[in-house]
């Protein structure tokens, strides 16, 4: 039987399942980010989502692109003010990677031609994923490092898990670069709360962009160079919090904690 057969091709007494969704929001590919705390917001919501899903079920998402990440806003489809909360939601796990409660693993194997895309960061995460999955034990073990390909630091993080860290790379470079945010005005004396709590989200997302993809720079043949010119403030954040030789970010836990230490 075809995905494609048309209603009327079946009798009377066929029968059907409908499944009713709620409304989760917009995907991040078309929602409208306004400012550098809501791109903050959003990048660490999603972080935290996939710590927990690391940890309570070996999670991998493996396909978590900006059309997989909806958004909604508190604001329920009125102008959105300063007070107004987001809401991340993951969504479509059809190539995704867990545990289950009884003991199980699930997953599903990737066909060939997703690995043969070109023009777009994620078609390169693919690629990596298949490099450092089949160099181990196929793409039935779990390795967390693929979550952070986008897109923190527990202690109980296994060393060598390979998958978190690319998407949520993915994810800030989609932040940075694609939703038309401007670089704020620098800070000073005279600042309102609004333009310094502004000004520090900007310094942490460009911050963690740099040092993920130095981190996942590490892997053989990752295509990222990390900026050459990091900004003295943003620099010295980020390594009085965790120092210069901190260990690399290899899953989502990994990430979540070196955010919460900044």
């Amino acid at each position: 039987m075809t995905k494609c057969l048309l209603p009327d091709a079946f009798t009377k007494d066929q029968t059907y399942t409908i499944i009713v969704l709620p409304f989760a929001g917009a995907p991040l590919e078309v929602f409208r980010v306004r400012k550098w705390t809501e791109a903050y917001d959003i990048f660490w919501q999603t972080a935290n989502a996939l710590k927990d899903a690391e940890q309570r079920l070996g999670f991998e998402h493996r396909d978590m692109h900006w059309g997989q990440i909806l958004v909604s806003s508190t604001s329920a489809g009125r102008k959105r003010n300063d007070k107004e909360e987001l809401k991340v939601t993951l969504i479509d796990f059809g190539l995704s990677r867990m545990d289950s409660m009884e003991g199980d693993t699930w997953w599903t194997a990737f066909e060939d031609e997703v690995f043969e895309g070109e023009g777009e960061y994620q078609f390169d995460i693919y690629r990596m994923m298949r490099e450092h999955i089949e160099d181990g034990k196929g793409w039935e073990t779990f390795e967390p490092r693929t979550n952070i390909m986008v897109n923190l630091f527990t202690i109980r993080c296994i060393i060598g898990f390979l998958t978190a860290p690319q998407w949520l790379h993915y994810l800030l470079r989609k932040l940075i670069k694609n939703k038309g945010l401007r670089a704020p005005s620098p800070v000073s004396a005279s600042s309102s709360a609004l333009v310094v709590r502004e000004r520090k989200a900007y310094e942490l997302v460009l911050g963690l962009e740099d040092r993920l993809g130095s981190s996942l720079h590490d892997l053989a043949a990752y295509p990222y160079r990390p900026r050459t010119k990091t900004k003295s403030r943003r620099k010295t954040v980020l390594l009085e919090a965790v120092g210069a030789s901190s260990s690399r970010l290899t899953c989502a836990g990994d990430v979540v904690a070196f955010y919460q230490a900044i």
